[in-house]
């Protein structure tokens, strides 16, 4: 099993609005390309060039798993036309009968008109060594992905678990149920000996201390002209 982190990430927020840059994970096992959640539309080019840089086109994408229905970990499903969408069944419930800010109307109707949605629960196997977990409190239906390595389990956590910090303080603070997101968050945190957050890297957990595989950093690039920063560029690091 080959699995490769697609997208740059970085676990912070603007005053401007969200940033939106969530992982976007290939999982490349017994023949199949699996792409687990597919980002905001502003990650389009960064998602492409590292398909590309895979020698994987978008086309032979066979499965798609949905953590949940944010557009942040939504909005390119569009450009993987040949994958069958898994979507978890309380999440798909939730998001087609109510109304959630940052849930984009448009794409739940591409998704409900156009598109070949499968429905899962929770602890379902979707293929040799993945599970399913229902992992509520950011969204009703928040899903993540239980993956089996000789380490032990490796968990693609969605917003589940956002960033390292919820992972340590084992707390969020943008949930629709605050007991369940906690409660979820001590279930990763039980079974995993590393986990993917939904805007974050690498976390390996030690005896119950969360560890940061890396170091991320983020670049912001002012027009030509303004110099404020480093001659027109905010170079941004979290440690």
């Amino acid at each position: 099993m080959k699995i490769d982190l697609l997208t740059k990430v970085f676990p912070g927020k603007s005053s401007a609005g969200a940033l939106g840059l969530s992982t976007c994970v290939l999982i490349q096992t017994q023949g199949r390309k699996i792409l687990f959640d597919t980002g905001a539309h502003g990650v389009i080019k960064i998602l492409q060039k590292s398909l590309q840089d895979l020698k994987v086109d978008p086309g032979e994408i066979d499965t798609i798993f949905l953590s949940h229905l944010h557009y942040d970990h939504l909005n390119n499903v569009a450009c993987f036309p040949n994958a069958q969408i898994l979507c978890g069944k309380r999440e798909w419930e939730y998001a087609t009968t109510q109304r959630d800010e940052w849930t984009p109307l448009e794409s739940i109707l591409y998704l409900q008109n156009q598109r070949n949605v499968r429905l899962v629960e929770d602890d379902e196997e979707i293929f040799p060594g993945m599970r399913a977990l229902w992992v509520p409190g950011h969204t009703p239906g928040q899903m993540a992905l239980a993956i089996e390595q000789e380490q032990g389990i490796l968990v693609l956590a969605g917003d589940s678990v956002k960033n390292r910090s919820e992972l340590e303080l084992e707390f969020s603070d943008q949930y629709v149920d605050q007991k369940a997101s906690t409660e979820s968050i001590r279930r990763i945190k039980k079974m995993a000996y590393k986990v993917l957050p939904g805007h974050d890297g690498y976390l390996l957990i030690r005896e119950g201390k969360v560890i940061p595989q890396e170091e991320l950093s983020l670049e912001i690039f002012l027009p030509r002209g303004c110099t404020d920063g480093d001659n027109g560029t905010y170079h941004l690091r979290c440690r």
